[in-house]
């Protein structure tokens, strides 16, 4: 079985049931431009898990700081997944949207921590695509704050790394066999 950023699409599978748009972690995949890609994914960790496809989007093109509501140009994107997620050959598939926030300590009066932010976000996730007519059973959202950093928050002196905290605000679509 195929590891976390490995190129090919976990091996659980058999190559006709891959997703056409979440094929491969190399680049090869249809659906969504290069530049958009990039974009959309600057990590380059959209590929796949032990357990399926995962997509990995930075929350920065998805929300407004603090923010739950889905940016307009986010739209489409996401329009693209829940299209690809609805056909018939994909709908065994669960989804898991996982929220993800850094280690900064936030707190406002909708959100009193990174807990509630990044449950909030997931959950906006979810909702969006039961908005575009996703069967509601197949979601969980889950909010992660700043407990599974992708990228380390600290440098070794303790101090902020300020470019790795944004790349640690994310949200992950695991897309399960």
């Amino acid at each position: 079985m195929k590891t976390k950023g490995s190129a090919p699409y976990a091996d659980t599978c058999n190559r006709n049931d891959r997703p056409a748009g979440l094929r491969r972690a190399d680049g090869r995949r249809g659906g969504l431009s290069a530049d958009k890609r990039q974009r959309l994914f600057p990590s380059g960790r959209d590929g796949a898990d032990g357990k399926g496809a995962v997509l990995d989007i930075n929350s920065l093109i998805l929300f407004d700081d603090n923010s739950i509501k889905i940016k307009e140009e986010a739209k489409p994107a996401l329009d693209k997944i829940a299209k690809l997620l609805s056909d018939n050959k994909y709908k065994r598939f669960q989804i898991v949207v996982e929220g993800h926030t850094d280690d900064a300590p936030f707190r406002s009066k909708e959100f009193p921590s990174n807990w509630e932010l990044s449950s909030a976000r997931a959950g906006a996730i979810v909702r969006y695509f039961i908005l575009k007519e996703l069967v509601p059973e197949r979601f969980q959202a889950v909010g992660m704050a700043g407990v599974s950093p992708k990228y380390p928050n600290l440098n070794h002196f303790g101090e902020p790394i300020p470019e790795n905290r944004i790349r640690n605000r994310r949200v992950v679509i695991h897309v399960e066999i």
